[in-house]
């Protein structure tokens, strides 16, 4: 702790005790000025004599200890200065060295060149795989590799074209065409009274609905023909299907009624149906 003493002299005088004499008394002595006079005296007006000797007339040194109060300044708050004043110094030089790598400057200087760095993207080309979708061609089902021949019947007055390469043969039918021994497309005429549409209702559905388990497949019974029928016959204990189509036609008298019949089994029913078509479309009557 630091103790401070009150001159004998000047009460306005007040010094560290360490010292042997007022500091204040010495300098208005050297000066001729007291900047702390009594509180009698105006400040700064006080004179003493040059004719005084340098240190006669200065006030012996005497310490009054404050009992009562005394002024005591702890140390530790002395330095709270110094580590202040170290403190700012430096944040200055912190904000200096910063300032100075700057980018850009004040005055406009000279920015430092940043060197892009290139990321090499890769383009990625999907080619979509076409979908390879099984079709029959119509070049292969419609038109057979040996052409066409024309086959025409004088007696039933009629004509119908089909492949070269078929087998021709007469059965209970006019005539009969097959690319093997299956499937077949069978001509036939049968005689008739009343109108087509009867005639068909009575061969047609009525017929089919008295085989047992066939089941009838298509509805739209009236083509530019006549009428036609569809339908299917599981047989029993077997997983062969036989599929059969029937064409009714009348002919020019209205006398007859000519059937065209086409009946298979399972895939070899479906794999010659395009010639069938071909066949049927290309049927008149002469």
């Amino acid at each position: 702790m630091i103790r401070l003493t009150k001159c004998s002299k000047n009460p306005n005088h007040w010094y560290s005790g360490h010292t042997s004499e007022c500091p204040w008394c010495r300098i208005t002595y050297d000066t001729g000025r007291d900047s702390f006079p009594p509180p009698d005296q105006n400040p700064g007006h006080a004179q003493i004599s040059a004719s005084q000797e340098r240190y006669g007339s200065l006030p012996s040194q005497q310490t009054e200890e404050i009992s009562e109060h005394p002024l005591e300044i702890p140390s530790h708050f002395l330095k709270i200065p110094m580590i202040g004043g170290v403190c700012i110094i430096g944040i200055i030089i912190f904000f200096i060295i910063i300032f100075a790598n700057t980018t850009t400057t004040v005055n406009g200087g000279a920015q430092p060149t940043i060197t892009p760095v290139m990321t090499t993207v890769k383009t990625v080309v999907r080619t979509a795989l076409p979908t390879t979708i099984p079709q029959t061609s119509s070049a292969s089902t419609n038109s057979p590799e040996n052409g066409l021949r024309t086959y025409t019947n004088q007696q039933y007055k009629f004509s119908i074209d089909y492949p070269k390469n078929w087998i021709i043969s007469h059965d209970r039918s006019i005539v009969s065409f097959s690319p093997s021994t299956d499937p077949v497309v069978s001509i036939s005429a049968l005689q008739k009274s009343g109108t087509l549409q009867d005639f068909f209702l009575s061969n047609g559905p009525k017929k089919v609905e008295s085989i047992p388990n066939a089941e009838i497949t298509n509805h739209d019974f009236k083509n530019r023909l006549g009428y036609q029928i569809d339908y299917v016959i599981p047989e029993k204990d077997s997983i062969r299907t036989t599929k059969v189509m029937e064409i009714y036609i009348e002919d020019a008298s209205k006398s007859q009624v000519i059937v065209i019949t086409y009946r298979g089994y399972n895939n070899g029913y479906d794999q010659y149906t395009g010639f069938v078509d071909d066949m049927i479309r290309s049927f008149h009557l002469i």
